[in-house]
């Protein structure tokens, strides 16, 4: 299916942070709900006619704004994945294949229907992301792993030392969840590079409330660690990481 297809097709049943105050509900919503398609679609042409930086900083725009404003309904996780999947084809464009990569693993893991989208009228970065989608059992393309520590609980094998973090920033709660006292749990599987990088994020599960998950990876990309070693040389390793999101002395709204 072509990405056209998906935002011709966006139903946009979302929730947002602010909509429950208005006297008509629906109305609010649908509105903040269009201006977002129509960003959209700006964003959409200026990446077919090449415009990267253009395209990279209204998309890195509509990815902070989603963050904070969307907090539910059933195409959440299609409308977020959409930013973000924007954002990675810029960031190709752009040349920054790192960053356009994790974007495009990102996206895979909001909606993973992404995984056999057509790219090819974005042109080159088209063509990158095709050479990396994640597969039905969600196996990554990258031929050179070598450990999985995907438990850090567990005794790594003999000879092979974990990755330590050396910064690891916790997220930022989402601001549009923050009224309603949401909790939960994201779990991440990512590669560890020989540098101490993350790099093509998992998530195998999307969970309820999925900005925490773009909440999640939007943070995780830069995090640092210190390697796995195996017999004191950095090796490439698998590693499951888990953040939990807590309101301390939250009091979500009565009902009536």
């Amino acid at each position: 299916m072509a990405i056209g297809r998906f935002l011709a097709g966006l139903a946009f049943a979302l929730v947002f942070a602010h909509s429950a105050h208005a006297t008509e509900p629906r109305t609010p919503s649908e509105r903040i709900a269009e201006g977002y398609r129509l960003r959209m679609v700006v964003i959409d042409e200026l990446l077919k006619r090449g415009e990267w930086k253009a395209a990279r900083k209204k998309s890195d725009v509509l990815v902070r704004d989603l963050t904070q404003e969307v907090t539910g309904g059933a195409g959440a996780a299609r409308v977020l994945a959409m930013g973000v999947l924007y954002r990675g084809i810029a960031r190709a464009g752009e040349g920054d294949r790192d960053g356009a990569l994790w974007d495009w693993y990102e996206a895979m893991s909001l909606e993973p229907k992404f995984r056999t989208v057509d790219l090819a009228p974005y042109g080159e970065p088209g063509k990158t992301f095709a050479e990396y989608r994640l597969k039905e059992a969600f196996e990554r393309p990258e031929p050179a792993l070598r450990q999985n520590l995907s438990n850090p609980q567990e005794s790594p094998p003999p000879g092979v030392t974990a990755p330590r973090c050396k910064r690891c920033d916790p997220p930022t709660y989402p601001e549009g969840l923050r009224r309603t006292c949401q909790e939960g749990v994201i779990v991440v599987d990512v590669l560890i590079e020989r540098d101490g990088r993350p790099t093509f994020p998992i998530v195998r599960e999307v969970p309820a409330l999925p900005v925490f998950l773009l909440a999640t990876l939007e943070t995780l990309r830069d995090w640092k660690f210190k390697p796995a070693e195996k017999d004191g040389e950095p090796v490439l390793v698998s590693y499951v990481l888990s953040v939990n999101y807590k309101t301390e002395g939250c009091n979500p709204p009565r009902k009536r």
